[in-house]
């Protein structure tokens, strides 16, 4: 089959005008068809006059495609001050001839459609406009209050404006109330864009968005997309699907060679550690030493020199290393060489959508080979529709694996012990491997123990094992027997530490006291005191 030849940069402007919006572009396969309008409606505040006048001068600055705003209400040296705040010159974009900011009454835009004089017909020919905005087409009602009317006032301005091979795009306010009218505007147009402004629960802060409605022949991504006012103009945060995270990120080269996990004595539980570009869970009460296993996890990779990303939602950076240190780790060298990346973003407030732009962009920049991500319980905080929650681990998880990401996620669990669900909203389902921290009292004091839930492709131990977290961080003991209900949070029976770790050392112990004794290098003393502890140990010959 014959591959198509991917169209150049001019091809496409030929075609299309780029808004100059980021991330709209992407949401209309490259922008909006030459010479077709576009309606952006919103209610107040929404945004709708910043993106239509973003459009306008990334236009003339980007593109030289020369534009014109038309405007009802503010006077041009108003919209000067008010968009250099974004640091959008229109001023001397006027001065170049690329932009014309004119004030004037909606009669005169109707005058070129009804044969009398053209005033920005003549100013489209002068300049070789390209871009035309109106803000807004609502002021229209100040020549009539009839829709029959109107819709033919609007009618015969779009078709004057196309026959110009102009791109006109009009502004319009809508009333902040719910419900999904749809206006006779929007039939008129060729593509519609609505804006959306919500107060967050939350945060009390303002939730702006983006839908695009329609796009006459040509295809766009529909859907609800968050975006904000950021200090070079609106940049919009595209809700990526599946097919947008495999054309952005190149599916890495892996083996199926293990990973240490850096935690002594938990590789023999697994199979000698977790699988290259794997999705890890581990899962625990807070205090059961989580992010102390996480900890471990980074020194050691970033020690090999491999790349790593810490995310987190809670704990700042100097926190963060300042706990490392108090276990012995200096993570502080990684960072200033450039091995190793601290994110930290609020629960509060947070859009999904950003975050995996902005993760997605960092692995594309960085490539990194590891990465902890503290915690999923932080996202289920901050994604309320569960729906939406399960989407977006979806899309990290395909973001992870397709970058060869070994990958450590935590989760809070609600409870001090209690099995997890490896199906619904804990999405274990989804993850290569699942370890579970527990907390159990026993004989009036607090012990930590370790399971392994599940791991993929591996024969992995079946055993509870107890830990400690010392100075040096986690340390694996004993396995659990004489001990039930450790996991449902009902302990019984009596606690007897077998430690396999520990018996080999301790044959290898014997037979080294055995050796000396028969050396005859010994002083009688120390002799007989061997042979004592020997006899008490009871390993004596």
């Amino acid at each position: 089959m014959k591959r198509s030849r991917r169209k150049s940069r001019e091809e496409i402007l030929k075609e299309k005008m780029p808004t100059g919006v980021k991330g709209l572009d992407h949401l209309l396969s490259g922008g909006v068809n030459r010479n077709n309008s576009l309606l952006i409606e919103g209610p107040p505040g929404s945004g709708k006059s910043t993106f239509a006048i973003q459009m306008l001068y990334q236009g003339a600055k980007l593109f030289k495609e020369p534009g014109i705003l038309v405007a009802f209400e503010e006077f041009p040296n108003q919209i000067y001050q008010e968009y250099a705040d974004y640091g959008f010159d229109l001023a001397q974009m006027e001065k170049e001839n690329l932009l014309r900011v004119i004030w004037t009454e909606p009669r005169k835009v109707l005058d070129g459609s009804t044969g009398k004089e053209d005033l920005i017909g003549r100013i489209i020919r002068d300049m070789g406009a390209k871009r035309l905005v109106i803000d807004s087409i609502s002021h229209f009602k100040r020549v009539t209050n009839k829709e029959s009317e109107l819709r033919e006032i609007l009618h015969r301005i779009l078709n004057n404006f196309k026959m110009q091979s102009v791109n006109a795009i009009l502004v319009k306010e809508i009333d902040p109330g719910p419900g999904d009218s749809i206006s006779f505007e929007e039939y008129a147009v060729d593509a519609s864009i609505r804006l959306v402004n919500r107060l967050s629960g939350s945060t009390g802060e303002n939730q702006r968005a983006i839908q695009i409605r329609k796009t006459r022949g040509q295809k766009h991504i529909s859907g609800t997309h968050p975006f904000e006012f950021q200090p070079d103009g609106i940049q919009i945060f595209p809700h990526l699907r599946p097919v947008d995270i495999e054309n952005l990120i190149p599916p890495k080269q892996t083996s199926a060679r293990k990973i240490p996990t850096g935690v002594p004595g938990l590789d023999s539980l697994i199979g000698g550690g977790f699988e290259e570009a794997s999705v890890n869970l581990v899962v625990g009460y807070s205090g059961t030493g989580k992010t102390t296993l996480a900890r471990r996890f980074l020194h050691s990779h970033l020690a090999q020199g491999l790349k790593a990303l810490h995310l987190s939602f809670q704990e700042i950076e100097e926190r963060f290393h300042r706990a490392a240190e108090s276990f012995g780790l200096d993570l502080k060298p990684y960072r200033e060489n450039g091995q190793f990346d601290f994110m930290h973003l609020s629960p509060v407030g947070l859009t999904p959508e950003k975050l995996l732009q902005d993760l997605t962009l960092r692995i594309l920049k960085n490539k990194y080979d590891c990465m902890v991500i503290d915690s999923i319980s932080d996202l289920k905080t901050s994604i309320s529709d569960p729906e939406k929650l399960r989407e977006i681990i979806h899309l990290l998880v395909l973001l992870f694996r397709r970058a060869g990401i070994t990958t450590l996620a935590l989760n809070e669990s609600e409870e001090i012990s209690g099995n997890i669900s490896l199906s619904g909203l804990d999405f274990a389902y989804l993850a290569d491997s699942v370890i579970q921290l527990s907390l159990a009292e026993i004989d009036g004091k607090v012990h930590r123990f370790l399971a392994i839930m599940k791991m993929a492709n591996t024969d992995h131990s079946k055993d509870l094992h107890e830990f400690l977290i010392t100075s040096q961080g986690m340390e694996l003991r004993a396995k659990a027997t004489g001990l039930s209900g450790i996991l449902t949070g009902h302990t019984a029976g009596r606690f007897e530490a077998v430690a396999d770790q520990v018996l080999e050392p301790l044959d290898q112990s014997t037979r080294a006291l055995a050796e000396v004794l028969a050396s005859n290098q010994l002083s009688e003393q120390d002799r007989k005191k061997v042979i004592s502890a020997r006899e008490k140990l009871g390993i004596a010959d």
